[in-house]
């Protein structure tokens, strides 16, 4: 009996060697057969992967902008962003040049011919109107000026007393490059774009790189 107890442990001591020897082999087997992930500094990346991330992480923390105009000065832009509950300290102010009304021509049109302007005069002066120009030369040669005004009101008051002497005479505006005001809002919600008040003549788009 000692001995069949014997020849047992002695294999139960041989199975557990066995299994205790395999063991490391089937782990590092498995250890070697895993795909292994490459960590890699951000000074070892590719300048284009590099390039991409810069941009990615630029373009995430852009802040929305916009930029609306013109107005004509300080204190219009003070009053409208009261007007649409802005903190005026969210709004840069720039300048750019464009084109502007300067003058509003009061004229009688171009005739076919100079000699036709020139009979356009005389019909006008009998008409009693006095105070005009024939143009001679450029763009508006046989035209006859009847008033120059810097206001638009001015030249409607004109062209509405000639009508009522039968004459009519159009207005022709004269533009100059200016510079104008516009502000940007440098943090602005674009859900509440549509419910900003905007005066006559403004215009909003997204700012531009300048």
């Amino acid at each position: 009996m000692k001995i069949i107890f014997f020849f047992s442990l002695l294999s139960n001591i041989a199975f557990f060697l066995w299994a205790f020897n395999r063991v490391p082999e089937n782990i590092d087997k498995g250890i070697k057969d895993r795909p292994v992930k490459q960590i890699l500094l951000m000074s070892e990346l590719p300048k284009k992967t590099l390039a991409e991330l810069n941009l990615k992480q630029t373009e995430a923390e852009k802040q929305p902008c916009y930029q609306l105009g013109p107005f004509a000065n300080n204190e219009a832009i003070e009053v409208w962003a009261r007007l649409n509950n802005i903190n005026i300290e969210s709004i840069k102010l720039i300048t750019k040049d464009r084109q502007v009304v300067s003058r509003y021509l009061v004229y009688y049109p171009v005739a076919d011919s100079f000699e036709q302007g020139q009979e356009n005069v005389t019909m006008l002066k009998h008409k009693g109107v006095d105070d005009l120009w024939l143009y001679r030369k450029g763009e508006l040669k046989g035209a006859v000026s009847l008033g120059l005004f810097a206001e638009e009101n001015r030249a409607l008051i004109l062209q509405k007393k000639l009508q009522s002497k039968e004459i009519e005479a159009d207005i022709l505006q004269r533009y100059k490059i200016g510079t104008t005001l516009y502000a940007q809002l440098l943090s602005f919600d674009k859900a509440y774009r549509g419910s900003l008040t905007l005066y006559d003549g403004q215009l909003m788009s997204e700012c531009e790189e300048i």
